[in-house]
C-alpha cells in the first residue's frame, strides 16, 4: 500500500466489483440482498404481465383472428400494418422514457392495451350474436393494442431489467427472468386456441384486458421509478419499497 500510494474512489470501486464476483456468483448468495430479492419478485412479475396481456398469442395467431373477423381487410396487409406500428411504438418509446419516466409509461401501456382488447373483445361478442360493426373496429383495436404494448410493456421492461440489478446480479438473474418469461409465453400461447374454441375468442380479449388491469396494479403498488437515479439509489428504493 505504501509503494503503490493511496488508492482512490475508482480504485475502491474496482476492488468492491471483483470481491461481489468472488463472493456472490450464486443464486443463494444473491438471494440474501434484500434489494435483489425485491427486484427479482418485481421483474419476474412484470414479466408474467408482458405475456399474461396477450402478446404473444395475438402475434402468433393474428392471421387466424383477422380472418375470423370475416371483413374485407386482407390479413396479410393487416398484419403488416401492424409490424409497423409496431416499430413506430418502439422509436416512440425512445422519446418518452426519460422525459415521462419508467413508471408512467407501464401504467400507459396497460391502459392503452385494455382498450384495444375491449374493441376487439366486443367486436367478437356481437359478431357471434349477428351484429356486424364497423369493419375497422379489429385493425384499429389491435393497433391501439400495439401501440400500447410497444410504449411500455413491450420495452421499458427489458429497461427496468438492466436497472434494478447490480451487475453480478444480473449475470443470474437476466436469465431467470428470460425463463419466467418463455415459460409464461409457452403457457398462454398454449391455451389461448383451446379457451377461445371453448369459452369464446371474445372472453379471451376480455381476459387479456383484466389481466392488463392487473398490470396495472402491480406497477402503481410495487414498482418504483428508476429515471435519473443511480443504480444506489434504485436498491436504496427496492430497501424501503415493501413486497
Amino acid at each position: 500500500k505504501v509503494l503503490r500510494g493511496k488508492l482512490n474512489e475508482d480504485d475502491y470501486e474496482l476492488l468492491e466489483c471483483k470481491q461481489e464476483d468472488q463472493t456472490s456468483e450464486t443464486f443463494y448468495n444473491q438471494m440474501k440482498n434484500k434489494a435483489t430479492r425485491r427486484a427479482f419478485f418485481i421483474i419476474s412479475i412484470l414479466f408474467m404481465f408482458f405475456q399474461a396481456c396477450g402478446i404473444n398469442s395475438v402475434l402468433f395467431y393474428l392471421t387466424t383472428i383477422f380472418i375470423e373477423t370475416g371483413n374485407k381487410f386482407d390479413p396479410f396487409t393487416s398484419t403488416m400494418i401492424l409490424g409497423v406500428v409496431q416499430v413506430l411504438g418502439v422509436f416512440l418509446t425512445v422519446v418518452l422514457v426519460d422525459r415521462y419516466g419508467r413508471k408512467f409509461l407501464m401504467i400507459l401501456s396497460f391502459a392503452v392495451m385494455i382498450i384495444g382488447h375491449i374493441g376487439i373483445g366486443v367486436f367478437f361478442h356481437l359478431k357471434i350474436q349477428g351484429v356486424i360493426i364497423f369493419e375497422c373496429v379489429p385493425l384499429l383495436s389491435l393497433n391501439i393494442f400495439f401501440i400500447g404494448f410497444s410504449i411500455g410493456v413491450g420495452s421499458v421492461t427489458y429497461i427496468l431489467l438492466g436497472e434494478l440489478f447490480s451487475i453480478s446480479a444480473k449475470k443470474i438473474i437476466a436469465p431467470l427472468a428470460q425463463t419466467i418469461n418463455f415459460l409464461t409465453s409457452f403457457g398462454v400461447t398454449l391455451i389461448f386456441p383451446l379457451i377461445s374454441s371453448a369459452i369464446g375468442i371474445h372472453l379471451m380479449f376480455y381476459a387479456f384486458a383484466v389481466f392488463c388491469f392487473f398490470g396495472i396494479v402491480f406497477v402503481i403498488i410495487y414498482l418504483p421509478e428508476t429515471k435519473g437515479k443511480s443504480l444506489n439509489e434504485i436498491q436504496q428504493l427496492l430497501t424501503r419499497k415493501r413486497v
